[in-house]
């Protein structure tokens, strides 16, 4: 895993195709006990734009595995970044995932599965339940499955059983 010290973050393009020094709000993430919502806003608006990600998108997911794990930070945001992060990695004109990075990049994936299902006894909202378990469907080789649960919008479910599977 590439350290937060490391001066490439600084040559890492964000979702903006644009440079995006990603390991300033990790550290912050790291290390903060406020503003935790700000931070998260900014890992989302510069990892992750219309469906493109970049180098920077890749590097981050390690470091928000680990930071959340070792924090126990519960909530939407680190495994629906995930999601989102790996959901584009093979679209469009995205750029594939560095081998240096590739390792530590999917170890982290399933370590936030993980962490997420050895969380189920905990309370838990709709977004969190929805990325979990799809993040678990993409890693388990499903990712339309995987997709498909993360983007149905919160409410609709039933409205779409009614209308695809009328019993």
């Amino acid at each position: 895993m590439i350290l937060l010290s490391d001066s490439r973050w600084k040559t890492f393009d964000g979702g903006y195709r644009e440079k995006y020094d990603a390991s300033v709000p990790l550290s912050k993430l790291e290390s903060e006990a406020k503003g935790l919502d700000s931070i998260w806003s900014e890992l989302w608006e510069n990892l992750h734009h219309q469906g493109d990600v970049g180098i920077a998108s890749y590097a981050a997911i390690p470091h928000i595995a680990r930071i959340v794990r070792s924090r126990e930070i519960l909530n939407y945001n680190p495994f629906a970044l995930a999601v989102t992060v790996e959901l584009a990695r093979d679209k469009c004109k995205n750029p594939k995932l560095p081998k240096w990075l590739k390792e530590d990049y999917f170890q982290a994936l399933w370590d936030m599965a993980k962490y997420g299902c050895d969380s189920l006894k905990k309370e838990w909202d709709a977004g969190i339940l929805k990325s979990v378990l799809a993040l678990v469907a993409i890693l388990k080789g499903n990712k339309d499955l995987g997709e498909l649960i993360f983007e149905v919008d919160e409410g609709s479910e039933k409205t779409l059983l009614d209308k695809f599977f009328e019993l």
